[in-house]
């Protein structure tokens, strides 16, 4: 009986060094997972917020400007994100002032694990100087105060997609 005691105890031990084992090898895939989608380490676990800014370094997160009428512009993002499920056309406004001709759009994107909820707004006018579209872009997070980086990626995304539609790969700026 103190043999099967002794061996009773052995498989206990031998079970919880499994589940201990089993903790740090998931622990340790998430931490790379998170590690290898953080871009930016002195922003992502602090700013739950991200918008185009014409001097960013990224030329990705940078207001897209072309010639394509603000209508169009807008039809082409309405239409993109019915293309993309994790993306959501929620609202359309269009200001008042026929020669501002601003067009305000709010769409919501979904990430795919936790299903968290972005708000992203976009400001589409004419510049008055070049008389070209500008479409500008935010990206917020409901929740947290550390996006890891989802909401510049969310602009990036944006932007590449309109940016496909409306202008041929070389003209895209």
């Amino acid at each position: 009986m103190n043999h099967s005691a002794s061996n009773s105890s052995r498989a206990k031990k031998s079970k919880s060094k499994r589940k201990v084992l089993l903790a740090l090898g998931i622990l340790a895939i998430s931490g790379g997972a998170v590690a290898t989608i953080v871009d930016d380490w002195s922003r992502d676990f602090t700013t739950n917020v991200a918008e185009t800014d014409p001097a960013s370094p990224d030329p990705q997160l940078r207001p897209l400007r072309t010639m394509v009428r603000p209508a169009e512009v807008a039809e082409i993002i309405k239409q993109w994100t019915e293309q993309h499920g994790a993306w959501e056309f929620v609202e359309q406004a269009t200001d008042a002032e026929p020669e501002a001709a601003e067009i305000s759009i709010r769409l919501v994107r979904t990430t795919r694990i936790f299903r968290f909820k972005d708000d992203i707004h976009i400001l589409i006018g004419t510049s008055p100087e070049s008389h070209e579209t500008v479409v500008q872009a935010s990206s917020r997070s409901r929740i947290g105060k550390g996006d890891l980086g989802q909401n510049p990626r969310n602009l990036k995304m944006l932007r590449s997609g309109i940016a496909a539609k409306l202008l041929p790969p070389s003209d895209a700026r």
